[in-house]
């Protein structure tokens, strides 16, 4: 069974787009409130989603994820959106230094429209260099590292 999708269709020309402009103010407003609703890995995840159309599996090697890693984390991006939920008290928030560094990148690269400006930075934010001394760590000492160093 097939899920049908909703098309929409939009007619842009030339002359739309050199008119449209992107408010400095609004857009900076939108990424604090991205940041403030969902948390760091949620919050790039979804923003490289749906302002630069990334796919799922894109994400998922960018971010040494696994697709099926990549999806649960923007449903749940969309259901706390949806629910209007903080991500105050969660245990994944950055330092307030670091949640500054994160929103500046973010905005920088939707001004620019250009996603590597994130990118570039995330091996060095906190949220992702964690996440991989974890992943290695926990399997070093599984009796499958033997077959992956031989490999």
């Amino acid at each position: 069974m097939m899920r049908k999708k909703k098309i929409i269709e939009v007619e842009w020309s030339c002359d739309q787009h050199s008119e449209a402009t992107i408010d400095p103010s609004a857009t900076l407003e939108t990424v604090q409130k991205l940041l403030e609703k969902l948390t760091p890995k949620q919050a790039v995840i979804f923003f490289l989603h749906e302002a630069f159309l990334f796919r799922i599996k894109e994400i998922a090697e960018l971010l040494n994820m696994t697709e099926t890693g990549v999806k649960a984390i923007l449903y749940r991006a969309r259901r706390r959106l949806e629910k209007g939920n903080t991500a105050e008290n969660d245990p994944n928030s950055l330092s307030e230094k670091d949640t500054s560094v994160l929103i500046e990148l973010m905005y920088q690269s939707l001004l620019e429209e250009e996603p590597h400006v994130l990118i570039e930075h995330l091996p060095h934010l906190p949220m992702f260099t964690q996440t991989e001394a974890l992943f290695r760590t926990k399997h070093h000492n599984s009796p499958l590292h033997i077959f992956r160093m031989a490999a």
